[in-house]
């Protein structure tokens, strides 16, 4: 029999589900621009089978939406397919409930109205869900439950999860959700093994939904197929059918392996390679560290791992995959984003710095004297502001507004560098 107090802690977990998905779904910001067409999509695959957005072209024409074409006539989102299958389950409660009360099928709804709160609904749902997991391995790499309560805290209302990956059914949901999941398995993995060959069908599944998914996936499997060669091994095999599923599709829709999101090409190492790399981190408006100064934590975190000799191979791999990460995003052209909040292109990456900021979190019970206090300042003070920050942007549409007053930010990506006008202290 478990004891009120093991009961306690067996209830947190749905706690955290509970106050981040409502939290999230009632924060009214919605920022719907390139996700508009991933319900749409998952409204065809559950009716027809197939990602083919056809019947929606009368939509498309109001829109202005101009659709990929492929090989075989059908018309095609221009980003990925993996936000939509991972929506599946959703999606398909939501159509249960329109037709049992609307009287109307979500692809009829969808062929003539957006979906905005729809699409807030499931991202929520993603980010609640991560939040959970994040939980959970901070919990199992501290190991108390006060560490791991701050790191769901601070992933859930202290990043772009809140600003960026719950307002709308961005990629971003999906994947921090898997990446979460991944860190959870490995660190589950060191007591039951067994656990590692559900990573690499989670790992493949982050590729699907985002190409960047590659860099943490390639680090992240060698770091378990070093660890755990056997194990590795059979979890492979295991993810073999969903990259070549997902490769049959393009080949048969778009006559390649890949589609024309996927390519390399799309990134280039020109003049603004070095600004990117510095907005990336470091503008007002764009920048990692200015929008979430929590996350600065996660260097001292990182240091105590090394210093303690607990930097292992895990750390090796998020460490390698939050460094290729911001390489690859500051060579996409578009650095900026586009219309969105904040490190909108770093989001991804938030469950993995969360993780270097729970050993910081954990000092705080082995410090004693002034850097004990040193600490807890510090993790209260660059909490709350980055709590303030996220808030604003998840609840204040003056916060968005900023991308188009008073010039278009994709005109002009120069402003992301403005200090005398900075998004989140739009009033």
């Amino acid at each position: 029999m478990l004891s009120f107090a093991e009961w306690d802690v067996k209830l947190i977990p749905y706690a955290v589900f509970i106050v981040v998905f409502i939290t999230h779904v009632r924060s009214p910001v919605t920022t719907a621009s390139d996700s508009r067409w991933f319900l749409p999509v998952a409204a065809s695959i559950l009716s027809h089978g197939d990602p083919d957005i056809s019947e929606y072209s009368e939509r498309m024409h109001e829109d202005g939406y101009v659709p990929l074409v492929g090989v075989d006539g059908g018309l095609y989102n221009h980003f990925p397919v993996g936000t939509p299958l991972m929506s599946l389950p959703l999606v398909f409660g939501i159509n249960a409930y329109m037709n049992l009360f609307k009287g109307v099928s979500l692809e009829e709804y969808l062929r003539r109205n957006p979906a905005e709160g729809m699409e807030r609904l499931i991202a929520s749902f993603f980010v609640a869900v991560a939040a959970v997991f994040v939980f959970l391995f901070a919990r199992r790499f501290a190991g108390a439950v006060e560490e791991a309560l701050f790191a769901a805290f601070v992933f859930g209302f202290c990043t772009s999860a809140w600003s960026t990956a719950s307002r709308a059914l961005w990629q971003h949901g999906p994947v921090v959700l898997l990446l979460s999941v991944s860190v959870h398995l490995l660190l589950l993995a060191e007591k039951r093994e067994a656990a590692v060959r559900y990573l690499f069908p989670v790992l493949a599944m982050v590729w699907i939904v985002r190409p960047t998914g590659l860099l943490p996936g390639v680090f992240l499997g060698a770091a378990a197929l070093l660890k755990y060669p056997r194990s590795s091994l059979r979890g492979i095999l295991f993810s073999l059918p969903i990259p070549i599923l997902f490769m049959a599709h393009n080949l048969g829709a778009f006559g390649s392996f890949l589609p024309p999101y996927y390519h390399p090409m799309r990134m280039s190492f020109g003049a603004f390679f070095p600004e990117a790399l510095a907005a990336s981190l470091f503008s007002p408006n764009r920048g990692l560290f200015v929008n979430s100064p929590i996350l600065l934590m996660a260097f001292y975190g990182g240091w105590l791992l090394i210093r303690r000799k607990r930097f292992g191979l895990l750390e090796a791999a998020l460490a390698a995959s939050i460094f290729t990460h911001w390489i690859a995003i500051s060579a996409i052209p578009h650095w900026w984003g586009g219309h969105s909040i904040g490190p909108r292109l770093f989001t991804d990456m938030v469950p993995f710095l969360v993780y270097f900021i729970v050993p910081a979190a954990a000092e705080v019970r082995c410090a004693g004297g002034i850097r004990r206090g040193v600490i807890v300042v510090s993790l209260i003070v660059l909490s709350s502001v980055s709590f303030f920050i996220h808030f604003r942007g998840s609840c204040d549409p003056r916060v968005l507004e900023w991308n188009r007053v008073p010039a278009c930010v994709d005109s002009s990506p120069g402003r992301v560098w403005d200090w005398k006008d900075v998004h989140f202290l739009r009033w």
